[in-house]
């Protein structure tokens, strides 16, 4: 099945055991990657990053991306003033583990 994000080296690669993800739906599809967390980058938020872990037996490897590579999933609104520190900042951001929103 062709794809709009398509690369020709593929999106994601295991450093552990060698799996490929052709895509990035066929990365976020796949039901052995867990979401794990992610650490916020305050200067450039697209350069924070997503970690998830390999869930198969003989690897359990946690990869890293940063968020940006998740952009083309993105659907809703762009904030042009970041909400860190605001009065009513629930700090979601500063929990790695933290996945709410």
């Amino acid at each position: 099945m062709a794809t709009q994000h398509a690369n020709p080296e593929g999106f994601k690669t295991c450093p552990l055991c060698g799996e490929r993800w052709a895509t990035i739906e066929e990365f976020v599809h796949d039901g052995e990657l867990k979401l794990d967390g992610y650490t916020a980058f305050f200067d450039d938020p697209g350069q924070g990053l997503v970690f998830v872990t390999h869930d198969v037996p003989r690897c359990g490897t946690t990869l890293t991306l940063p968020a940006a590579r998740l952009a083309p999933l993105y659907r809703g609104p762009a904030f042009a003033v970041l909400h860190k520190g605001a009065d009513d900042c629930r700090r979601y951001c500063l929990d790695r583990h933290e996945l709410e929103e």
